[in-house]
């Protein structure tokens, strides 16, 4: 070994020590705050992903209503009368329509886990039945129809499955929270595939080249020494920042480093590449992190729960506290207008509906919204009018014309309906089809007459944009976590 290649060594070493030593005084004061921080995140992430609880949805009277009805079909399953128990479902389903409940994830999580005791005691078609009726209590929750696939699956019924799955996929895609989780969960698996990538190649390098770092280092010392000391130095050496205590990043840092030294040129490509792979990972890591603490914010909490139809007992309250802060928000006023219209409050959720149009005039869903408030209040003119120009505000959506459908249905005016639905059903058939599907009981409640727009997902986008740019310090609160995670 030349005299070059031995300073060079050397020069690398000590480089390498120097780093370390600054690193750990870097964030040293960061790690401290870390902890908290990365406590905090935790916390976030498990409550954001945890279902809701019937105790805390909608109003004592109608959540009473839920669980007669589920202690009913508790009493029918006991007496083995499972048809019976079967159609109090049916009966369950109508409060969620005239409360405009969309889901019930406690009642459709107890029906999987029954679906899975079917599944082991032989019962493959009640579990079936039964993860179809979680689906029923839930049809705007994606998991629900990934268990029904599961299912499928296990029963051998492969083309099932797959529709299922594929459907499945469709409802993650329209719901804007199991999107996004989903885009932040395989952000973290990314993650994760790069840190093991970087854990197998790194080692596989550093063991092929680990003869000829001894050997090299073994030159450097001087000749009296005793060679098996010599080696203990090497070894030492070779996991240094692991015994300073630095953590195992570091010591791969170090081991890429002895690799990209002594590795052939398509070695040393390889560790450019996962030299930029490391630099992503922060990237990676803060916006996951990023993703997981917005949909947490109580401000996305509540808007999501009252557009979704799962609010809380106290959404309303922390929306009329959010609006106090955000008097233009179009989205709250929204929100708190479905919440107003669906417990009958017209008059209130006229004024949040028009509050709205004076900063997002040109809003689908609020004049959508409006004319149904309108409708509802018997003042067809202003309905039609606003049903008309929302049509022209989003052609390709057939929800104006669903409700103009029923707006000629109650001024009798048969060919104008017929048309109306026709266009309807060409724009936007399985809207119309579901809602169509839920007033064949003919129920006289009015939430069940017409659509009522929600946020769309355009805005939550725009939110989270919005957010992140008001966060971006969050950077810096999170690094130490960033740290701790790749380590």
């Amino acid at each position: 070994m030349t005299m070059k290649n031995k300073f060079i060594i050397s020069c690398v070493i000590t480089a390498i020590l120097a780093l370390l030593v600054f690193a750990s005084v870097i964030f040293a004061d960061q790690s401290k705050e870390g902890k908290d921080s990365a406590k905090d995140e935790s916390k976030a992430v498990s409550e954001a992903l945890a279902p809701a609880r019937l105790s805390l949805i909608t109003s004592e009277q109608v959540k009473n209503k839920f669980e007669k009805k589920w202690l009913k079909r508790k009493r029918f399953l006991d007496d083995g009368n499972i048809t019976k128990a079967h159609e109090v479902i049916n009966e369950i389903v109508e409060i969620m329509l005239n409360s405009v409940i969309a889901n019930l994830t406690d009642f459709s999580s107890a029906l999987v886990i029954e679906a899975n005791s079917a599944i082991k005691q032989g019962e493959p078609l009640l579990a079936v039945t039964l993860s179809e009726q979680a689906i029923t209590l839930s049809p705007k929750i994606s998991r629900f129809y990934f268990e029904l696939a599961d299912i499928h699956f296990s029963n051998y019924s492969i083309v099932k499955g797959i529709s299922t799955y594929v459907q499945a996929v469709k409802v993650r895609s329209r719901n804007f929270m199991d999107s996004i989780i989903f885009k932040a969960n395989t952000l973290l698996y990314f993650v994760t595939i790069i840190i093991a990538f970087i854990f197998v190649y790194t080692i596989i390098i550093s063991l092929k080249y680990f003869k000829l770092f001894l050997h090299d280092i073994t030159d450097v010392f001087p000749k009296s020494l005793n060679v098996n000391i010599v080696k203990l130095y090497t070894v030492v050496l070779f996991f240094l920042p692991l015994l300073l205590g630095f953590g195992i990043f570091w010591e791969f840092i170090f081991l890429i480093l002895i690799g990209f030294i002594y590795g052939t040129i398509k070695e040393k490509k390889t560790f450019y590449f996962i030299a930029l792979l490391i630099l992503l990972l922060p990237v990676l890591v803060t916006t996951s992190l990023r993703i997981y603490t917005f949909v947490n914010t109580g401000e996305m909490k509540s808007i999501y729960r009252a557009n979704q139809g799962t609010w809380y007992l106290e959404t309303e309250k922390n929306l009329e506290m959010m609006l106090n802060k955000h008097p233009d928000d179009s989205d709250i006023l929204l929100s708190l207008g479905l919440l107003s219209k669906k417990r009958g409050d017209y008059k209130r959720a006229k004024s949040y509906y028009l509050k709205g149009l004076e900063s997002a005039p040109d809003s689908y869903e609020l004049n959508i919204n409006l004319g149904n408030v309108y409708l509802a209040l018997n003042r067809t003119a202003k309905a039609e009018k606003l049903y008309r120009l929302a049509s022209e505000l989003d052609p390709k959506n057939g929800t104006a014309h669903y409700n103009l459908n029923k707006l000629y249905l109650k001024l009798v005016k048969l060919d104008e309906a017929d048309m109306e639905f026709r266009k309807a059903m060409a724009l936007s058939p399985d809207i119309v089809e579901y809602y169509s599907e839920i007033m064949k009981a003919s129920s006289p409640n009015f939430n069940r007459l017409v659509i009522d727009e929600q946020v769309n997902k355009q805005n939550y986008h725009n939110r989270y944009k919005r957010y992140v740019n008001n966060t971006k310090s969050i950077a810096t609160k999170i690094l130490p976590l960033q740290i701790k995670f790749i380590s």
